[in-house]
């Protein structure tokens, strides 16, 4: 596969993973159909910014990150999470994977539509995500969370995660490596 500017990609490609509940599908532009509907609920905003895409403009998303990241040995991997019983779309996690002088790093985001919140989706997600990352060689996890979004610090924690003293466009920087001694 190539990049927007005909690269060749290299670095980590998104393939499915399974938990007990959810299957993390790597995303397709059509599910953009799909997500329209389960990103619609503007309180998914409130801590991130914008507002819910309508399907075109997350289609129109969707195929620029399948294009990838121009950016050599970065990736752009997500994924669709459904649930295993009927494949109903609730939501998505992502990874960007880069260089990082202590080995690749990642950077990890998740979203779960609102009617299917408070049920550990996310968590679950995260965890099997992580693990994936950390069988093709990730060091380092990290995650970029608003200090008021307060679910969202709840599912780092469950995962791993401990909050930095580091912040990255007003959003607390997270992550599974401990901080150095002083």
């Amino acid at each position: 596969m190539t990049t927007r500017s005909g690269r060749r990609r290299r670095g980590v490609e998104a393939e499915p993973i399974h938990t007990p509940r959810l299957d993390l599908e790597p995303l397709r532009a059509d599910d953009a159909h799909e997500m329209a509907a389960v990103l619609s609920d503007p309180g998914l905003y409130r801590h991130i910014g914008g507002d819910p895409p309508g399907e075109d403009r997350l289609r129109a998303r969707y195929e620029t990150l399948l294009e990838g990241s121009d950016e050599p040995g970065v990736s752009w991997c997500n994924w669709t999470m459904r649930r295993s019983d009927d494949g109903r779309a609730v939501g998505t996690v992502q990874a960007t994977v880069g260089p990082d002088l202590g080995g690749p790093r990642a950077v990890i985001a998740w979203m779960v539509g609102a009617p299917w919140q408070r049920r550990g989706y996310a968590a679950e997600a995260a965890t099997a995500l992580i693990g994936w990352l950390h069988t093709r060689g990730v060091q380092t996890i990290t995650a970029h969370i608003d200090p008021r979004n307060e679910p969202s610090a709840a599912v780092a924690r469950r995962v791993g995660l401990t909050p930095t003293d580091t912040e990255y466009h007003g959003e607390t920087v997270w992550t599974d490596r401990p901080a150095p001694r002083r």
